[in-house]
């Protein structure tokens, strides 16, 4: 469920190479995480720009 997610998003200690950032809320939210919820919005920013 969500909370395992949760757990195995903050328990990930290569999240670049792993890419929790992708998760999202069940809302359509970006969360904060280890990296924290400015980082992940930069980073889903930054991949959309990309084509």
């Amino acid at each position: 469920g969500a909370r395992a997610v949760a757990n195995a998003m903050r328990k990930n200690p290569i999240a670049l190479i792993i890419p929790c950032h992708r998760v999202i809320r069940g809302d359509g939210k970006v969360a904060g995480s280890g990296f924290g919820k400015r980082v992940r919005e930069y980073l889903l920013k930054l991949e959309r720009a990309i084509p």
